[in-house]
Formats: C-alpha cells, sequence, structure tokens
C-alpha cells in the first residue's frame, strides 16, 4: 500500500517535471489533475489502510493510532485540507486550476520551481466543503486566490 501511495507521489513529480520542460502544456493541467487525484483519493485509501491494520494487528495501539492522527489532523492545516479535498475531488471538480514555473537560485544553484494552485474561489463554489476547508478559505487573504499545494504534498 505504501508503494502505491508513494509511486503517486513519484507520478506528480515525474509531470511536474514534463510540465516544466514543456511550457505550452501549462495551459492544460489535464494530467497534473488525473495525477493529483490519484494522489489525494490513494492518500485517504492509505490512512484507511492504516487504521484497519492498526486496528487488526495491534488492536492494544489503537487508541494511540487515533490520538495521533487526530493531533496530526488538528495541527496541520494541509493534512486537514488534502484530507477533505478528497471529496471535492471525487464530487464537485480538478483540484488545480493554475501551474506556475520559474527558475529560482538555492544556494547558487538554478533550481526548477513549479507550483501546481487551487482556487480559492472555485472551491468555495463547492457548498459541500468540510468545515474545515470552509475556515481555511475564509480565513485567506481576500485578494488571494491561488493556494499551492506544492507544501502539502512533500513526502
Amino acid at each position: 500500500m505504501h508503494g502505491l501511495f508513494t509511486g503517486e507521489y513519484r507520478e506528480i513529480n515525474v509531470c511536474a517535471e514534463k510540465y516544466f520542460n514543456t511550457p505550452s502544456m501549462t495551459s492544460n493541467p489535464y494530467e497534473i489533475n488525473r495525477n493529483d487525484i490519484n494522489f489525494i483519493s490513494n492518500s485517504l485509501l492509505f490512512i484507511e489502510y492504516m487504521e484497519n491494520l492498526v486496528k487488526k494487528s495491534f488492536s492494544s495501539s489503537f487508541t494511540y493510532w487515533k490520538t495521533m492522527q487526530s493531533n496530526f489532523f488538528d495541527n496541520s492545516v494541509e493534512y486537514r485540507i488534502l484530507y477533505n479535498l478528497r471529496n471535492h475531488v471525487q464530487h464537485a471538480g480538478y483540484p488545480i486550476s493554475t501551474i506556475h514555473q520559474k527558475l529560482v537560485e538555492k544556494e547558487g544553484i538554478e533550481v526548477k520551481e513549479i507550483a501546481f494552485c487551487l482556487s480559492k474561489h472555485e472551491l468555495s463554489k463547492n457548498k459541500g466543503l468540510n468545515r474545515h476547508i470552509k475556515e481555511y478559505l475564509q480565513n485567506l487573504p481576500y485578494d488571494q486566490d491561488e493556494i499551492s499545494i506544492m507544501p502539502m504534498i512533500s513526502i
């Protein structure tokens, strides 16, 4: 199961590299959305699989597992967004609305930087959004529409 999860992450990186090297493709984020939908869906699948595994095979540790999972949910806005974004991508629409790319200098080396962004405006149209995502979106600056998912998907 872990291989499925990390494989989806690698696919996002391969796709990002492809988009970075082919600028004309950035106007059509279909492949990026497909990979992100797979990653988001399989992330939740992985979490649920691990929960069932702990419950069945390590039942004495299940309470600890749930406590750790709750703490992570409570303390990581990225986790809450990705956890709840699964319903949005399955039922309401594509997650990625914009792709930005640029070369930046880090420690004297030119590095490719790409950002796949969610649209606050588009997400807000979804009446079925979880309250955690609604609160996060409402707390963003009024004029900020784009939310990069890159910090959310780094593993």
